[in-house]
């Protein structure tokens, strides 16, 4: 066995070495320069977790992920479907001076028909596919729903518009 990878290897082919730690396989993932990720002390070529990114820009992960879906973070998604970001881009991009600031502002609905949690994930995917709707926090107990949302592309009139289309009327 140790010869033909042996052999392998004079060939310039490539086999991953794996390591046997309490009985899981952990294969040594190398950069395209062949320098292994665990042996990388230079920060700029870490890989940053979701939760990583979202506390450097301060916010909520699901945003960070909206942004690698919409092709403005660049990632790298990992064996097991997870996205990982390179902390070289992440803090190029934090570091970068903000040409056009969107200046965020938030709304408070009332939405008395949002009593039970299968309610409160349909109000957050109706709003959050409305335009300029940045992030939705939504309650059942309390019954109410509090958007983050760009006022340059949509009011309030028309979230309360969109909550109504999805059957989730507004109260006073």
């Amino acid at each position: 066995m140790r010869s033909a990878q042996n052999a392998q290897n004079a060939q310039g082919v490539h086999t991953p070495s794996v390591n046997e730690v309490r009985g899981a396989c952990v294969f040594d993932a190398e950069w395209e320069d062949k320098t292994p990720m665990n042996k990388l002390k230079d920060p700029n070529g870490r890989l940053l977790t979701r939760a990583d990114v979202a506390k450097i820009f301060q916010v909520s992960p699901s945003t960070v992920a909206r942004w690698a879906e919409a092709g403005k973070l660049p990632s790298v998604k990992t064996l097991g479907g997870h996205r990982r970001y390179e902390a070289k881009s992440v803090m190029a991009l934090a570091q970068d001076p903000i040409i056009e600031e969107a200046s965020m502002e938030n709304a408070l609905f009332d939405v008395p028909s949002m009593y039970a949690d299968h309610h409160v994930i349909a109000v957050r995917q109706a709003l959050l596919t409305v335009a300029g709707v940045d992030e939705v926090q939504a309650s059942s107990a309390w019954k109410q729903v509090q958007v983050t949302y760009d006022p340059s592309t949509v009011s309030p009139d028309g979230i309360s518009q969109a909550l109504e289309k999805a059957g989730y009327p507004v109260g006073n």
